[in-house]
């Protein structure tokens, strides 16, 4: 039997193995084994290979792999089979005294929700929902920059993983051919009347089956994934950039570039609607220095700032 067909044999039970026992019951090299596994990739693109854990080909690339997750993402993970919301769950986290940077992913929400209480629909098998808490000063100092700056992590890892051009809808929504694929929602832990903490919640439609979700609002990144790409490997980025790289982001404001470039409702008709009062129509124009929108409304510039209101594009 060659010996990709003896790998193929023998990773064929989904597990981890490591690759000096590998190398072992083949009967060859560590760099032999490694030019078998590169020509390998070209046909299973599934295959993985990650420090500490060693070779595997999921038998399932979608399904959570714990290890893989905590070994990928760097740090503290606590993943759940079902679970009402990823951002209780990372409240309780903070409760529990967990640092900065810890996260809650669940392979699937009974009570997921988006900004003012609006439901997200949140299947289990295909979709990521995760929860990072951040207790970094940079990002307490600046909570009100803290979803524009998730917003635009969260389309460099999808576009990272897909064919997808992914836009961002002022201020938390991400959206790709003209449908929402994922939602943030960011909550602060308060503590003597400042921010002790942040949770920023995704909820992303990854692989999620088009037929699963709200048809007329609602999209899937199914169609665009790249070869091999894994809900292990975007959650475990998530958490990553979210605690590595988002701090740094809000305290230098240097995301506003590409959050003004990534915005799909610059330079286009808008319909405002301010929380307890009558909507009105505007022309959405600039995005400031702290992120807030700024439409012309029959000649008047109006500020909108996050949490005020709701953007509507007219189609």
């Amino acid at each position: 039997m060659e010996k990709k067909s003896q790998i193929l044999e023998i990773l064929s039970d989904g597990s981890w193995h490591d690759r000096e026992q590998l190398s072992a019951q083949l009967g060859i090299s560590g760099s032999e084994l490694e030019a078998q596994l590169d020509s390998l990739r070209r046909s299973h693109p599934e295959l993985r290979q990650v420090p500490g854990l060693g070779v595997c080909l999921p038998r399932e690339p979608q399904r959570y792999d714990r290890r893989l997750l905590k070994a990928l993402a760097g740090g503290p993970v606590e993943v759940f089979d079902t679970i009402g919301s990823t951002n209780d769950a990372a409240r309780e986290l903070f409760e529990q005294g967990a640092p900065h940077g810890a996260a809650a992913l669940a392979d699937q929400q009974t009570a997921g929700r988006g900004r003012m209480g609006r439901p997200f629909v949140s299947p289990s098998g295909t979709g990521i929902y995760v929860s990072v808490l951040l207790t970094a000063p940079a990002a307490l100092e600046n909570a009100h920059l803290v979803t524009p700056a998730a917003a635009v992590v969260t389309a460099g890892i999808l576009e990272r993983f897909t064919r997808a051009e992914i836009g961002i809808k002022w201020v938390n929504d991400l959206f790709c051919r003209g449908k929402k694929i994922s939602g943030i929602l960011t909550e602060a832990v308060v503590r003597e009347g400042k921010p002790a903490g942040i949770i920023v919640g995704t909820g992303i439609n990854f692989a999620t089956p088009p037929e699963l979700l709200p048809a007329e609002v609602a999209g899937s990144l199914q169609e665009d994934l790249l070869p091999g790409a894994s809900r292990n490997e975007v959650a475990a980025a998530m958490v990553r950039e979210m605690r590595d790289t988002l701090p740094e982001l809000v305290r230098s404001r240097s995301f506003l570039p590409e959050y003004r470039r990534r915005s799909i409702l610059l330079g286009r008709p808008v319909r405002v609607l301010p929380v307890g009062q009558e909507p009105y129509e505007a022309t959405a124009e600039s995005i400031d220095e702290e992120a807030a929108l700024v439409v012309d409304c029959q000649g008047r510039k109006i500020r909108l700032q996050t949490g005020e209101v709701s953007i509507r594009v007219f189609e």
